[in-house]
């Protein structure tokens, strides 16, 4: 779970960044990892809140050093295999998302 407080919404600049680091915990080994936050409660109005999470939508996508911009495989994952596709286990497969290690 992750929080992000109302000083948040103290100017653009740190709103961003805020958007920017909660899309990082929540799709940390796109979501594989127990520490990727599945819930954000955010402290604001209803049209702060509406405008973290538009941007938060816009960081989702994404390329991170841990996490895939387009879900599936996480990079740095091993190659894909008909029992283990992309390293991880079957019920996190993402068909037509995979792509072997470089």
């Amino acid at each position: 779970m992750a929080v992000i407080g109302r000083e948040a919404f103290a100017s653009e600049r740190s709103l961003r960044e805020a958007a920017d680091l909660a899309a990082a915990d929540v799709t940390v080994f796109n979501q594989d990892a127990c520490v990727a936050a599945r819930h954000i409660c955010v402290e604001g109005g209803i049209e702060q809140v509406d405008r973290f999470g538009a941007l938060l939508h816009e960081q989702l996508g994404t390329q991170r050093e841990f996490a895939s911009e387009t879900g599936g495989c996480t990079p740095g994952t091993s190659a894909p295999s008909p029992r283990r596709p992309c390293g991880l286990s079957t019920t996190s497969y993402a068909p037509g998302r995979c792509r072997a290690a470089a």
